[in-house]
């Protein structure tokens, strides 16, 4: 339980603070003025709630604690007091956690719809969206992989597969839904650009079978048109890519193959 509370509050900073870091390269990729009209490099959103998710968390931990641990307080008071403080704080980092997660996505899709600037040459400028998004699914792959912690003496079956097949999905939904705006951005972005683009080339065909310059015009068009079609629809690259995979793998599949290995010890031993 220390672990965990230490995980979920160590966690969520880092990647704020990475966040930060990340401040030109998001100003690359936004109108003049978009960062600081949004306040997107603050570490807590201006929006957030965070009142009553702390109120929500102290409840639901308290709760929590009289159902799971009541049974301690006559022969261990200290241990129940201990268990109490420490799953009331999880609680509590748990609820601001989501509602910080909400507002940051929230006003990421604001900026995202309002700001951002898409250059189809420099589509390179968007991958820090992907470096984003990248270490939010961080924050899940983490906390489920200290949460399975709970869990290990439980042995492989369907709760503990459940549990970690559950953070895997809910890391890659949060890598894919942050992206999915800038998704579309760039795809509108390249549609109307193609049309246009082609649009263009039906002129210059026209003329070139009796116009040099109109031919040799049409032969840039068509390979503009070429590098527009190519341009990447995601903004991130292989090196993102990868980390979002190493990520879910090293933090979910070492406890995986100890349930695994738990398993074979005590039903193909024998």
């Amino acid at each position: 339980m220390s672990v965990t509370l230490g995980v979920s509050l160590y966690v969520p900073r880092y990647t704020r603070m990475r966040e930060r870091k990340d401040y030109e390269a998001f100003a690359r990729s936004l109108w003049p003025g978009a960062l600081e009209k949004h306040n997107l490099g603050a570490l807590t959103p201006a929006t957030v709630r965070l009142a009553p998710a702390t109120l929500i968390g102290l409840f639901g931990g308290l709760a929590a604690s009289g159902i799971l641990y009541l049974h301690y307080l006559p022969a261990m008071p200290g241990l129940f007091a201990w268990f109490l403080i420490v799953t009331t704080l999880l609680g509590m980092a748990f609820t601001r956690g989501v509602e910080l997660s909400r507002t940051g996505t929230q006003g990421a899709g604001n900026v995202i719809a309002q700001e951002l600037k898409v250059d189809l040459l420099r589509i390179d400028h968007l991958s820090v969206w992907g470096r984003s998004a990248a270490r939010f699914a961080l924050i899940w792959f983490t906390v489920g992989a200290v949460s399975c912690l709970f869990f290990l003496d439980s042995g492989l079956n369907v709760f503990t597969v459940g549990l970690v097949v559950l953070f895997l999905v809910m890391g890659v939904w949060v890598f894919l839904r942050t992206m999915q705006p800038v998704h579309r951005k760039i795809r509108a972005a390249k549609d109307a650009e193609l049309e246009r683009v082609r649009s263009e080339i039906e002129t210059a065909r026209v003329g070139a079978a009796n116009d040099a310059a109109a031919a040799a015009r049409m032969q840039g068009l068509l390979a503009y048109e070429t590098r527009i079609a190519a341009a990447p629809e995601w903004p991130f690259d292989q090196t993102t890519l990868f980390r979002v995979v190493a990520s879910a793998l090293i933090l979910t599949v070492p406890w995986f193959g100890q349930a695994v290995a738990q398993f074979a010890i005590d039903h193909l031993a024998h």
